[in-house]
């Protein structure tokens, strides 16, 4: 996992166990496409994910998920405006090419997996 949120956020979401109850996530590990974060329903999010992470200026954000063989998802956002279409695309793309290069991906060496981790990036089997 490869995280690039502000730090605070980050703090905030991980010491309240967020993750599972994170609606952009429950949506990623359940469909493919795109979620646009203003499209999500407050019925949704009980615990008030999205409103906190506005408050670290995550307003506008997208989810996108993709499923071949495996599945991968990523967030991504911006404080002042929505993502247009062609950011999107653009990010589908993408999200696809980080997909094939790792989805068959060899195990990495202790040092390398030490060295990511220190880059905050997390290598998961």
């Amino acid at each position: 996992m490869f995280n690039c949120y502000p730090t605070g956020w980050v703090t905030s979401y991980a010491k309240q166990g967020l993750l599972m109850s994170d609606p952009t996530v429950r949506w990623a590990m359940s469909n493919e496409g795109a979620l646009l974060w203003g499209d999500v329903d407050p019925g949704d999010d009980p615990r008030g994910v999205m409103p906190q992470a506005a408050e670290y200026g995550l307003r506008y954000g997208v989810t996108l998920s993709m499923v071949s063989g495996a599945r991968s998802f990523g967030g991504l956002a911006h404080p002042d405006r929505p993502f247009d279409e062609a950011e999107i695309g653009a990010m589908r793309t993408e999200l696809a090419r980080l997909h094939a290069l790792t989805h068959d991906s060899v195990e990495l060496d202790p040092a390398t997996r030490a060295r990511l981790a220190e880059l905050s990036i997390v290598v998961t089997p």
